[in-house]
């Protein structure tokens, strides 16, 4: 029984209408005053992979909001970063895959492993450097086995859920969604496994950034099911930076554009959508500020006892009254749809399709 980090994006709209380098010396200060901003990634437990994994003798520096160095399956070395450094195809995609059984999506309605081996073949085509971070075997092999023909820029990464601060926010989420007077909206906030790996992109995107194993200038957050318009897809394609993408900010899709000036309890209680979770773009360096003040606001909300998953979070910590309190370095560019710009009619997925070009 599987589950990726993807969620269904028609769902949204019953509710709501509906994983830079920073310079390795410097290292983010722990905000000691949040009881659990001390939420840690040093204890990592790393899994055995299959083929046999080769590890980095040296040691990466990790702050907190960072994964502790993790045995890895690298795949091959690559010999022709030529085809994307210095380019809009600078970019490395990024994503995930964790067991955490089937789930309810709402009614009668459950998802479970077949639907993302359905989702993740698309990820066979896609000419960007792949890293992929999974604690399930089975998928760490379909992956691989998708990528056969791209092991030049594919990396495979076994982690452990219980190294993510994610999933160590677990015991209070579900102390939260015990309380009867809760909102209840499956699986936002009746599944706590669910809404913890909704939070896992960030300190694993985060990781990737930090690694930068294939020397991209960019960085891009897929989840499994992003493309599933083109899941029976047969042409290769690359994910390009966008010219209007303006690089001090982190890429996303606007959904809706009114909902910002709302309470932030609101926004998470009411599930009110302004951006779409499914696909990120941001610089290296840019990504590691946005990952760290992400879980800053992240704690502040756990601490007031309000948490669901990470599109909503994202809603009330850009929300007007929020950026007053807590101003943000980071904010976000969120891409409007144009219509007939690109080829899907689908607004939860403009930004991606944006990216989206063919290999002729």
């Amino acid at each position: 029984m599987v589950f990726a980090i993807q969620r269904h994006y028609y769902s949204r709209r019953m509710t709501s209408t509906f994983l830079a380098t920073l310079p390795s010396e410097l290292h983010f200060v722990r905000p000691v005053q949040l009881p659990y901003a001390n939420l840690n990634t040093d204890s990592v437990q790393n899994e055995a992979t299959a083929p046999t994994p080769k590890i980095n003798p040296t040691p990466h520096h990790t702050d907190d909001i960072l994964l502790d160095y993790l045995k890895e399956t690298e795949v091959t070395n690559v010999n022709d970063l030529d085809r994307w450094t210095n380019s809009n195809r600078s970019l490395t995609v990024v994503t995930a895959f964790f067991d955490i059984g089937n789930y309810p999506r709402g009614g009668k309605e459950t998802r479970g492993p077949d639907k993302y081996k359905q989702w993740i073949r698309v990820f066979a085509w896609i000419q960007n450097p792949v890293v992929f971070y999974t604690d399930s075997e089975e998928f760490e092999k379909i992956f691989l086995d998708l990528r056969r023909n791209v092991t030049s820029n594919t990396k495979v990464i076994r982690i452990s859920r219980d190294s993510l601060w994610s999933f160590q926010m677990k015991p209070k989420i579900e102390q939260i969604f015990a309380n009867p007077k809760y909102p209840k909206v499956k699986p936002y906030t009746t599944v706590p496994n669910y809404t913890c790996i909704t939070h896992s992109k960030f300190p694993i995107i985060a990781d990737a950034a930090k690694r930068n194993t294939y020397s991209s200038k960019f960085f891009a957050w897929v989840d499994i099911g992003y493309f599933r318009e083109i899941e029976n897809a047969t042409k290769k394609f690359w994910l390009e930076v966008p010219t209007e993408f303006d690089r001090t900010k982190i890429g996303a899709t606007r959904i809706f554009n009114n909902r910002l000036a709302a309470n932030p309890s609101t926004i998470i209680r009411i599930h009110m959508n302004w951006i779409g979770a499914g696909i990120f773009l941001g610089e290296r360096d840019v990504f590691l500020t946005f990952t760290k003040q992400y879980k800053l606001s992240v704690l502040r909300f756990l601490e007031k006892g309000l948490i669901t998953v990470e599109q909503y979070m994202l809603g009330a910590m850009y929300s007007r009254v929020e950026r007053i309190a807590h101003p943000q370095r980071v904010d976000i560019q969120a891409f409007k749809p144009v219509n007939g710009r690109t080829k899907t009619t689908d607004p939860w997925f403009y930004l991606g399709f944006l990216m989206y070009k063919e290999v002729n």
